[in-house]
């Protein structure tokens, strides 16, 4: 199954979400984000790849949670999300799986999103936009990715930057057979 993990203050908090899908789309990537990331749009991409849910871990906002369900439109009926007090809670609870986990960030050790081949299933932690992922959580990831950047600022927000990652890992998949194709054309 495919999940995101998102860094949120809170009990740990399950809701129902459709699996019904994820052997079409593999099922097998999960993201985890750090404090303060933005869980809304988080899910929003959690549901367009089927991923089987969201993790939120430290001060993230989540569920239940009326201003997290206003902006996340809809999609947390059918992403399945979790929340940690702390991201290495949310590391560990993977790790315990047998999970790799990856962080999403900018560092002098970072690998390109486009040059790397991803294992499955996988877990990817997504950090606060201000703020980026604590150093001690990344020094507990087993690998380090990044998008580049061609500007002034060296990240995207997290929504956007978790669609592009998303898409690209099922995008290498699926060209390895082992997803499905989409669902949906334009």
């Amino acid at each position: 199954e495919h999940q995101v993990n998102c860094d949120v203050l809170g009990k740990v908090v399950d809701t129902p979400a459709s699996n019904s899908a994820d052997a079409a789309c593999g099922g097998d990537k999960l993201c985890t984000c750090d404090n303060g990331t933005p869980a809304s749009g988080v899910a929003c991409t959690a549901d367009a790849a089927r991923l089987s849910g969201v993790y939120t871990c430290g001060y993230t906002a989540h569920p239940p949670h009326p201003k997290l369900d206003k902006t996340a439109l809809g999609t947390l009926d059918y992403v399945e999300t979790r929340h940690f007090a702390t991201t290495q809670e949310a590391i560990d609870h993977l790790r315990g799986r047998e999970i790799p986990v990856w962080a999403l960030e900018t560092t002098s050790q970072s690998r390109c999103h486009t040059e790397i081949d991803y294992p499955r299933p996988l877990a990817l932690i997504l950090g606060n936009e201000a703020l980026g992922i604590d150093r001690t959580v990344l020094a507990n990831c087993d690998e380090l990715v990044e998008i580049p950047m061609y500007g002034y600022k060296n990240s995207i927000n997290v929504a956007a930057a978790s669609a592009v990652l998303s898409f690209e890992i099922l995008r290498q998949w699926q060209l390895a057979g082992a997803v499905e194709a989409p669902t949906a054309h334009a």
